[in-house]
């Protein structure tokens, strides 16, 4: 087994590396990032508990691109509570309950891109950090409505799309379709991390399953005036989906149809397709996600990696986890467990990589049955040592500690995230597989739209202390309904152009995003004007105050924002911004 280069994924960035001898990249829901106790977990057996096991916990992630770009402005969700994400892709959510076994699944959104998201699971209440990739959206080609098509990517996957097959907005739709489709090979690196949700499935007896991927496809459709396009009732396309070769000698000759369901956030079965000229082939009624898997049945299990010398500090451990199913890789919380669905009654291989690659763990597990189980896996850290971090963070102007700010540490080549508390104090333990290593902190204040970072050298025998003081003002927006509710929140790309009797300001320049009219360009109150999104409000209903109004390129534009939404029944709404004046 190759050894493997890890990038945390939720304390740091994940990076999923494909095994030479094993292409199956598919299998567990990834066990994701959580934390198990003895008391939360069920022995091995077949009692499972009577009712789910619900955590309250934060969650501090990032939200990036295939390229792993980060995405500011994008939605992340779960049930009612609702975010965006800063400028480095950042997000934080506050107090989300999480299910121990059935997990929570987190909900991101974002203009341009497929829409996505991340199941997590839990067993305690500690913060947990996670990465989240988004697909692009391309345009892959026209369909006319009358007489349908084909349309072909150049890796070898087609849809085919009959004649008078179309709806929009409720109706018979003739027109050009517009087609974004995308094929995620799990034959690629790292193709998880760009999948929706993890790899649970489900089918019409409820029956939980994890699943084996042979090709992943999104699609999405629009009319020539930009409306949601879908399969009218009673139709079908045919989807034709490559089989890596590297995979064709496990690929059955049947294998089920699974679409990712936006109400249960699972993959659902639904059909099947059969293996033709190295593809499968098969017939589907509507479009979003759709998966060609293999299965099996699963239960839940929780791992605690666990050395003697570092107890409750094992975050960051890389563990692997191959059945006959494939291979897969999780990270370790701060307390050192993994925890996720894994093939039931079926002995695995486990293998345990420290943070400087090194494999200090290999052996087997299992079975297990069930609902949930517990292991333990003991290692030696031989190549690393613990090293604490602490610090306070500060307004720059006013001295006073801030609360709310994420901090983002940087060292030995990757990201730990974590915030502050009530005294404006961060602090973390981490493993360090490198002496006197360089690192940088920085952080971001919601409350003050500042950031700010500072380095320093890591010293393994004494806390590493390293304050920050926010001193540089961020570009930043945000709008609230009368309820509190944001409609724009954290968007953090905002810029100015001051014109000789006006000021506009843009949310997301680059995008198009929300543009801000100021009918003045110096300290004072002024009619103004909003419009983006799910906000509009003219000069007649909308009052801008500037603030702190400075002149040249570099510098800011201050101000509050208050009027009424034309989108929502002339509904109250007042926000903030800091915007960079640009030239």
């Amino acid at each position: 087994m190759a050894n493997i280069s890890i990038r945390e994924a939720t304390v740091l960035k994940k990076k999923t590396t494909i095994m030479k001898n094993n292409l199956l990249y598919i299998l567990l829901t990834l066990l994701l990032f959580s934390s198990c106790r003895k008391d939360d977990i069920v022995d091995t057996g077949t009692n499972p508990p009577a009712a789910e096991v619900l955590y309250t916990a934060d969650v501090i992630g990032k939200v990036v691109d295939q390229d792993g770009e980060a995405i500011h402005n994008a939605s992340v969700m779960v049930a009612s509570n609702q975010v965006t994400t800063d400028e480095e892709g950042i997000f934080k959510l506050k107090g989300i309950n999480i299910a121990a076994v059935e997990g929570t699944f987190i909900e991101v959104l974002a203009d341009g891109y497929f829409e996505s998201g991340y199941r997590i699971y839990a067993g305690g209440t500690y913060t947990r950090n996670i990465e989240m990739a988004l697909v692009k959206k391309e345009i892959s080609g026209f369909v006319d409505g009358n007489t349908g098509g084909a349309i072909t990517l150049s890796g070898g996957l087609q849809i085919d799309f009959p004649a008078n097959a179309f709806t929009a907005g409720g109706a018979d739709y003739s027109g050009t379709v517009t087609v974004q489709a995308y094929h995620l090979d799990p034959s690629d690196e790292g193709y998880l991390d760009r999948s929706p949700g993890d790899l649970s499935g489900t089918d019409e007896t409820g029956t939980n399953y994890i699943l084996e991927s042979f090709g992943m496809v999104a699609v999405k459709m629009e009319s020539s005036d930009g409306q949601y396009v879908q399969l009218r009732d009673g139709a079908t396309a045919t989807l034709t989906v490559p089989v890596d070769q590297s995979l064709l000698g496990d690929a059955p000759a049947t294998i089920p149809l699974w679409h990712f369901d936006d109400v249960q956030h699972k993959w659902v079965r639904e059909g099947q397709a059969e293996l033709v000229n190295g593809s499968y082939v098969g017939e589907v009624s509507h479009f979003s996600w759709w998966n060609c898997d293999d299965f099996a049945q699963a239960t839940s299990l929780c791992l605690q990696i666990f050395d003697g010398r570092f107890p409750g500090s094992l975050q960051g451990i890389g563990v692997e986890l191959t059945s006959s199913a494939g291979t897969a890789i999780s990270i370790t919380d701060s307390e050192g467990n993994v925890s996720g669905l894994v093939p039931a009654n079926e002995v695995m291989e486990i293998n345990v990589y420290d943070q400087c690659g090194n494999l200090v763990y290999n052996g087997t597990i299992g079975p297990f049955q069930g609902e949930s189980n517990k292991e333990v896996v003991p290692v030696v850290l031989a190549s690393v040592d613990i090293y604490a971090f602490s610090g306070t963070v500060y307004d720059c102007e006013t001295n006073t500690v801030l609360s709310d700010a994420v901090v983002t540490m940087y060292i030995n080549g990757l990201e730990y995230y974590v915030e502050t508390d009530e005294n404006g104090v961060y602090s973390t333990s981490l493993l360090v597989c490198e002496d006197n290593a360089e690192y940088t902190v920085s952080a971001f204040s919601v409350a003050t739209a500042t950031q700010g970072s500072s380095s320093g050298t890591a010293d393994p025998l004494n806390v590493n202390v390293l304050d920050i003081n926010l001193c540089d003002e961020a570009s930043f927006l945000i709008i609230n309904d009368a309820n509190g509710n944001p409609i724009i929140t954290q968007s953090l790309t905002v810029v100015a152009k001051v014109n000789p009797n006006e000021i506009i300001i843009w949310e997301d320049f680059a995008l198009a995003g929300t543009v801000i009219g100021i009918n003045g360009t110096s300290v004072g109150t002024y009619a103004g004007s909003i419009q983006g999104g799910e906000i509009l409000a003219t000069n007649d209903n909308c009052t801008i105050t500037i603030t702190k109004a400075d002149s040249n390129v570099g510098g800011v534009i201050v101000g509050t924002i208050e009027g009424t939404n034309s989108l929502d029944n002339d509904a109250a709404f007042s926000g903030t911004f800091t915007a960079t004046i640009y030239e």
